[in-house]
């Protein structure tokens, strides 16, 4: 279904600094008006399955409180048992009423056409009530949700869909949307069944929420945790793992002989060396190894559908003769890894394939990922005389199974993928293309340097997902800040916009925007919307005024005194006043909203105090600094910041700014 393209308000692009941005002195910053100024075109994604044919009904659902329909899925199923009970528990929250769930064990349900349930795949079910598979793309985390009959039925092609489904059904039926772990609405009641015929797949199959997340509000966004993505039984971490597949305490023992290859190593010892130094024998051996590593993993795990085998987090690979003649034929690090995990995978999936003869199954999909990430980012991959990205040689491109986890470290994640400071990672991707059928990726949306300073990558990210899915893109982690607890600088409002964009990345931002501050904010939505703007504005004249110092990485230094002028942070501050007063009104009558909505302010109002202490103490008495140092120390505790940076806790930093 294609999308027509649309003008909509963002951040994304300044129409002249002059005019927008009339600077004073450097002691006062600029005169910012916090307001979005028009894009003029975005990059939407053509070809994506969001087909809704809804109708009302006058089928009774909801009836003075009862409800006689029964949620049923297959006995043993995990991802069924979520599903009912994620269901289970929002008709309660929704208009208090308790639906009952059957277990299907193949004799205790026998389905006709009078029979009122909700069908979460069970598919002796679905045969009985005459529906077919679906020939839609809805691939591993679509669905069709279908009622008929008098019943509800969600067909999928595997549990990744269900929540999708669900989520669906919830707010088809009672108007059911999720903003945060604390903001769930529901707009309608329920009292009857809608017509149903909808087929669905998100944007993006496999996706993990970028901060640390509350883990029923992740799953209830469509979000996976690794170990659903990942093989991580046995100790084995989900990435940087080679060294756990291919133990040196088991391969580097000397005193015994059978296991002994020294050759599997590096010199180092910190990674692995993908060609066994050369020695086809030893090579042929970490083949067959890995192979029955895998398939041990497999058997384990009858769900998971990748095995990540990559590098540890370090930049040096291997630069032994046999990894250096591999990467001189090929023309990258990333030769190394094509080419070992192809062998791997020519067994892995001739197992696979037997096993569903054996098993009279369908074929179970299992992908082996390796990262393409600092030395080994680069693709096997070159442009020809017309520009087309080709491979450098046919043997490094990837089996149908093998996939690169692309990781490009160093981009601008304060521009899109599309800018032109972003050329060289288009470039890393289009090769990759080039030689494999479809790609992970792991990008970055913060500071990890700078936790509590704004990292503005809030309008830019919306057409760097547009790029990656548009790019063969299937699973994506947009890392933000994984170790803290509640992120400051609207880490929620992100949170909800991968929530909203990896289902349907043509929603139009400025709609994100006005349902996220209308919801999550309530009644302190005007002056934490002027709080948002302003902030990006700021942050896009501070990358004008000091491109040399701040280039929109990762990594930059955006702490610097300079770049913080009091009396803007001081009016950053005076809009969480103001959202504290607007909501001083319900204090009585609604304390638990209020409560909510005092605990969102003050978690914005974190940046502000923490960048007046940390740029401007001097300008106060010892006695007002105490006081700005205990109620920051407080805040930080009833909003749960922990953190000041990756892996840095925030405590011992604000105590440090204490007046003696």
């Amino acid at each position: 279904m294609k999308k027509q393209k649309l003008l909509f308000a963002t951040l994304l692009t300044l129409v002249a600094t002059t005019t927008l941005l009339s600077c004073n002195s450097k002691d006062t910053g600029p005169n910012i008006k916090g307001e979005p100024v028009e894009e003029p075109e975005a990059h939407y994604v053509d070809g994506m399955l969001h087909e809704f044919n809804v109708s009302e009904s006058s089928t009774p659902f909801i009836t003075n409180g009862q409800c006689e329909y029964s949620i049923i899925y297959e006995k043993e199923s995990e991802w069924g048992d979520k599903a009912a009970l994620f269901l289970q528990r929002h008709f309660k929250k929704a208009v208090d009423v308790a639906i009952s769930i059957i277990e299907y064990d193949g004799t205790n349900f026998t389905y006709d056409a009078n029979k009122k349930i909700i069908c979460i795949d069970v598919k002796d079910v679905l045969t009985a009530a005459n529906i077919t598979s679906t020939d839609k793309p809805i691939g591993n985390a679509g669905y069709h949700l279908l009622t008929k009959d008098n019943s509800v039925f969600i067909q999928c092609n595997s549990g990744y869909g269900y929540v999708n489904a669900c989520r669906t059904f919830l707010n088809q039926v009672f108007g059911y949307e999720i903003y945060a772990a604390d903001v769930i609405i529901y707009k309608k009641d329920g009292a009857t069944l809608p017509n149903m015929d909808i087929y669905e797949a998100p944007d993006m199959t496999y996706k993990f929420q970028s901060n640390k997340a509350d883990d029923q509000a992740r799953y209830e966004m469509g979000f996976l945790n690794w170990g659903e993505a990942f093989y991580n039984k046995q100790n084995v971490p989900t990435q940087h793992n080679v060294l756990t597949w291919l133990p040196k305490s088991v391969y580097l023992d000397s005193s015994k002989p059978e296991t002994y290859h020294p050759k599997w190593y590096n010199k180092t010892q910190t990674q692995i060396c993908w060609t066994a130094h050369g020695d086809k024998d030893e090579y042929n051996i970490l083949v067959d190894t890995l192979f029955e590593k895998f398939k041990e993993a497999l058997t384990i795990d009858p769900d998971v559908g990748t095995i990540q085998f990559s590098q540890e987090d370090r930049p040096e690979l291997c630069s032994c003769e046999g990894c250096l003649e591999c990467i001189q034929k090929y023309g990258a690090d990333s030769a190394t890894m094509v080419l070992l995990l192809n062998d791997v995978d020519v067994k892995l999936q001739a197992w696979l394939e037997e096993q569903a003869e054996i098993n009279h199954t369908n074929k179970r999909e299992v992908n082996l990922a390796f990262f393409a990430y600092q030395n080994s980012e680069r693709p096997c991959a070159h442009k020809d005389e017309n520009g087309t990205w080709v491979p450098n040689h046919e043997d490094v491109i990837c089996r149908d199974h093998v996939v690169p986890y692309i990781a490009p470290i160093f981009a601008k994640y304060e521009e899109s993928f599309y800018s032109k400071g972003n050329d060289t990672v288009r470039d890393t991707i289009n090769g990759w293309k080039a030689l494999s059928k479809y790609a992970y990726f792991w990008i970055y949306e913060t500071n990890f340097s700078n936790y509590i300073y704004p990292f503005n990558s809030y309008t830019t990210m919306i057409d760097t997902y547009r790029y990656i899915i548009d790019n063969g893109a299937q699973f994506l982690f947009n890392e933000g800040q994984h170790d803290n607890d509640a992120v400051p600088c609207f880490g929620k409002f992100k949170e909800y916009f991968n929530y909203v964009t990896l289902n349907d990345v043509n929603a139009k931002y400025s709609d994100i925007v006005e349902s996220f501050f209308t919801n999550y904010f309530n009644l302190a939505k005007e002056p934490m919307l002027k709080m948002f703007y302003e902030i990006q504005e700021y942050m896009l004249y501070l990358r004008q005024t000091y491109p040399t110092e701040l280039d929109g990485t990762i990594y930059e230094d955006v702490s610097q005194t300079q770049f913080w002028p009091l009396n803007i942070l001081q009016r950053w501050q005076g809009y969480c006043d103001e959202a504290f007063k607007a909501i001083e009104k319900i204090k009585t009558s609604n304390l638990a909203l209020y409560t909510i909505l005092y605990r969102h302010i003050v978690l914005e109002s974190i940046f502000p105090q923490f960048a007046i202490l940390d740029n401007h103490r001097g300008k106060f008495s010892n006695s007002q600094v105490n006081e700005m140092v205990k109620k920051l120390l407080s805040d930080c505790q009833l909003a749960k910041v922990t953190k000041a940076a990756e892996g840095r806790s925030i405590i011992p930093v604000i105590s440090a700014w204490s007046a003696m």
